[in-house]
């Protein structure tokens, strides 16, 4: 088995390392940046990834073997 189910504090750490860079960035975002040339499938996936990475990391925990 290489996790058990449960809550990571790891695992939030690591998303708010993630998170607080992109909210700063909303605060402080260039005038005249503009996302609309994004491309719609790149965004649909990366959107996905990111919830599921985030469910991952905060819901299962890993085992350390000594």
């Amino acid at each position: 088995m290489l996790g058990q189910l449960g809550f990571s504090y790891i695992g939030l750490t690591f998303l708010l390392m993630l998170i607080v860079p992109n909210l700063i960035w909303m605060k402080k975002m260039p005038q005249g940046y503009m996302a609309e040339g994004e491309n719609k499938v790149l965004v649909v996936f990366e959107k996905a990834e990111q919830i599921v990475t985030s469910c991952c990391v905060l819901l299962f925990l890993l085992l350390i073997f000594l």
